[in-house]
């Protein structure tokens, strides 16, 4: 993402970024992702809650870029040959890597593409006040590279905050919550290692995230077993 340094979005608590999410959830398909666990149509979720569409394209040769979000009709040079092809995408699309489409985890796919959706909610009015004054590009790109990052400076923040409301959309606080006392947290001192890392499995499974997308979402929601 091709930033100026010092100009900043504005921070946001987690604790904000969780009800960003639950309330569209909530009027998303009649709340039914804050009722019942289950994986989120993050794909569904980004066309027909946000408007958004999804296109494929090479964005990279090693998958250092796994997708990006328009703003405003946008010309990239695309492909992982020379000579490159220039393509033209209309605002509002989330363009995802063909090669990393193809070769990683559904898991990588569906947090990717749940990162888009969060900078299409939180980022697009900041990308277009900052396109007017020609400081940025007209995308958002994810790289594979920003999962570690502090909130110290600007990609950082927006990287940051796209991952956590990304999250919250794939595995939404009340559902994952109810998901990890029940199965979980009730049972935990009476499970050796080997029954835990298979409960832990079973949570991932049960809203189709990566085990390490959900050993996160427990300790940013603060979850212990009992």
């Amino acid at each position: 993402m091709e930033v100026i340094v010092g100009v900043l979005p504005r921070f946001m608590k987690f604790t904000e970024l969780e009800n960003i999410a639950e309330q569209l959830l909530a009027t998303y398909r009649d709340g039914y992702l804050l009722e019942n666990p289950q994986p989120t149509d993050i794909e569904h979720f980004a066309e027909f809650a946000l408007g958004a569409s999804l296109d494929f394209a090479h964005l990279s040769s090693d998958q250092s870029i796994l997708g990006l979000t328009t703003f405003e009709t946008t010309s990239l040079s695309v492909g992982d040959k020379n000579p490159t092809v220039d393509l033209t995408f209309p605002p509002r699309t989330i363009v995802l890597d063909t090669n990393a489409h193809m070769t990683q985890p559904e898991t990588r796919h569906r947090f990717t593409v749940a990162h888009e959706c969060a900078h299409l909610i939180l980022h697009e009015e900041y990308f277009l006040q900052q396109q007017q004054q020609e400081t940025v590009t007209k995308v958002a790109r994810c790289e594979t590279n920003t999962a570690s990052q502090s909130a110290d400076g600007l990609q950082n923040r927006l990287e940051l905050q796209a991952n956590h409301l990304g999250a919250c959309l794939l595995m939404p606080r009340p559902t994952f919550t109810s998901y990890f006392n029940a199965h979980i947290a009730r049972k935990w001192c009476e499970m050796n290692t080997q029954e835990r890392q298979t409960k832990f499995a079973e949570l991932a499974d049960a809203f189709r995230v990566s085990r390490e997308a959900t050993k996160w979402r427990i300790h940013r929601l603060g979850l212990t077993a009992k």
